[in-house]
């Protein structure tokens, strides 16, 4: 298969950490989604904030990582892989950046 062509090196370094990351998370995906151990996937998404795969796309300015989407798709698809329940939980709370608006109101002047 070929590199897709909006890959850059970064998009490879996120991807090695991510696929690393899954590697982890495979240990007790099961028994997470099975007992509904929410705990498990909070220590996930714990390790997520420490390997900076948590906010990829979040501007800088808001303790993001300040990179494209398509970085954050690259690290969504290989922790899917070993813990879709995270994956799942990393997105509800990255996308509400994107999604809400955030970035524009605080940037904005309030009119009085």
């Amino acid at each position: 298969m070929g590199k897709f062509p909006y890959f850059s090196d970064i998009h490879e370094e996120i991807r090695e950490i991510a696929r690393g990351a899954a590697e982890e998370f495979k240990k007790t995906a099961e028994e997470a989604d099975r007992n509904h151990d929410y705990k498990i996937i909070e220590k996930n998404m714990k390790r997520l904030g420490e390997l900076n795969l948590f906010g990829i796309h979040v501007p800088t300015e808001y303790g993001g990582e300040g990179l494209d989407l398509v970085g954050h798709f690259v690290a969504l698809e290989e922790v899917a892989k070993g813990c879709l329940s995270t994956a799942f939980s990393s997105t509800r709370s990255g996308w509400r950046w994107t999604l809400s608006g955030l970035v524009e109101p605080r940037n904005r002047r309030r009119s009085t």
